[in-house]
């Protein structure tokens, strides 16, 4: 015996009306966010603003801590001053594992592919969010 669940399917219904629709994930642009403490941590510490970025970027978000060994070991990167500027390709690669997971909470497979570049690949920022 087979039982269908297709009428029960979100994709049988279609969009709701309160549902926001997501743009293509290879298109839409990506805008990055930081832990607004860590950068504050950071720059306590005598960091630019654009240095404390892009360490938090290197270091995908580790923490302050990690951001800032990192920050002593390039501190002669040429750029590293330069704006943080966030692009579609930026982080393409998404681990799948982190994508099934999402969509295991009963996210889709463009929802989740967004939240994690959209959080650059953090899962536990986009479980905060929720």
């Amino acid at each position: 015996m087979n039982l269908d669940l297709r009428p029960y399917s979100s994709d049988s219904l279609g969009p709701q009306p309160d549902e926001k629709i997501l743009k293509d994930a290879e298109t839409a642009p990506v805008e990055i966010t930081f832990n607004q403490s860590d950068v504050e941590a950071l720059a306590s510490m005598g960091f630019g603003e654009n240095r404390c970025k892009r360490a938090l970027l290197n270091t995908n978000h580790a923490g302050a801590e990690v951001a800032a060994e990192w920050l002593f070991a390039h501190m002669d990167d040429a750029g590293l001053d330069d704006p943080v500027v966030a692009t579609g390709k930026q982080n393409s690669e998404i681990p799948a594992e982190k994508i099934s997971a999402l969509m295991d909470m009963g996210f889709s497979q463009a929802q989740a592919k967004q939240a994690l570049k959209k959080n650059v690949n953090r899962f536990k920022s986009i479980l905060e969010r929720r």
